[in-house]
């Protein structure tokens, strides 16, 4: 498959019947790379949420990646922190 060529996230959301811009195509490309990222470091990511925040409302991809990029470490800092209270509390026992 050498010569295959790239389709467009925009196509392809549109080909399974859903309205979808280029810029939105890119901004879903944007929440898979950071679902992938909050789930290998073990932390839960709300896609609908995601979507439903960042779509359809004249967002740019650096601005959906931006505000991902604070959830993601808003998220890691908080599970840092619960895991620290869980072993401070483990090592009172």
């Amino acid at each position: 498959m050498k010569n295959a060529e790239r389709v467009e996230r925009h196509e392809i959301e549109k080909a399974q019947g859903r309205d979808c811009t280029p810029e939105d195509g890119k901004i879903l490309e944007a929440i898979d790379r950071f679902e992938d990222k909050f789930r290998g470091e073990g932390l839960k990511f709300e896609r609908e949420k995601a979507e439903s925040d960042l779509l359809n409302h004249g967002f740019t991809r650096e601005m959906a990646e931006d505000a991902l990029g604070k959830q993601f470490v808003q998220a890691r800092e908080e599970h840092l922190e619960l895991q620290q209270q869980r072993d401070n509390s483990q090592d009172m026992h």
